[in-house]
């Protein structure tokens, strides 16, 4: 029978589940809610886009609309899903509207640790999680007027997204200081 799948999440890992289902499976609904604007997009790339070293579009894991449309999946960008009741198998989304699912996928991916009284509202500190962030990290580099080779960069967390965005600042030749707070780089990912 006809199933109604709701995923909360854009990611990849959202993406590769759309793809791996449509393989078997053509005409069950599939709808997707994102907290973000842009979609499906390789997170861990954003340091390339920050430094221009990519262009936003080489990030895009589907180019066009057309290539959404093929996945056959009813996209809503800049929805979160504020509820979950698992026992009425309904969402609420971000709208105050409700929605009706079969099956719930969560794919909401990791959170940047931020460390307690890290003051984020102060100018000069990021979380660096998805491209607004990235814009916003250099859109703050280039209003220093600095050469990058002046610039300094403390980067706190050594894990896979800390050290992909150290090495797009080493290849603009901006200092960088690595802050870890575990004995050694990517504790989560590396055992």
């Amino acid at each position: 029978p006809f199933q109604k799948i709701a995923i909360i999440g854009a990611g990849a890992a959202a993406f590769r589940f759309i793809q791996n289902y449509r393989e078997f499976n053509s005409t069950d609904e599939i709808v997707v809610f994102s907290n973000e604007m842009n979609p499906f997009y390789n997170r861990v790339l954003l340091p390339e886009y920050m430094t221009g070293e990519f262009s936003w579009e080489k990030l895009l894991k589907v180019k066009d609309g057309e290539a959404l449309n093929k996945l056959k999946i009813s996209m809503n960008p800049g929805i979160a899903i504020t509820k979950i009741d698992s026992n009425t198998k309904t969402i609420t989304d971000s709208l105050g509207e409700t929605h009706t699912y079969d099956s719930l996928i969560m794919a909401t991916g990791s959170r940047p640790f931020v460390p307690e009284n890290a003051q984020l509202h102060l100018p000069g500190r990021f979380t660096v999680r998805r491209k607004e962030d990235a814009d916003r990290l250099k859109k703050h580099l280039d209003s220093t007027n600095l050469p990058p080779e002046e610039q300094h960069v403390v980067i706190i967390g050594g894990g896979l997204l800390g050290l992909e965005l150290a090495a797009a600042l080493k290849h603009k030749k901006v200092k960088t200081t690595i802050v870890q707070r575990a004995s050694r780089l990517m504790e989560r990912q590396l055992d």
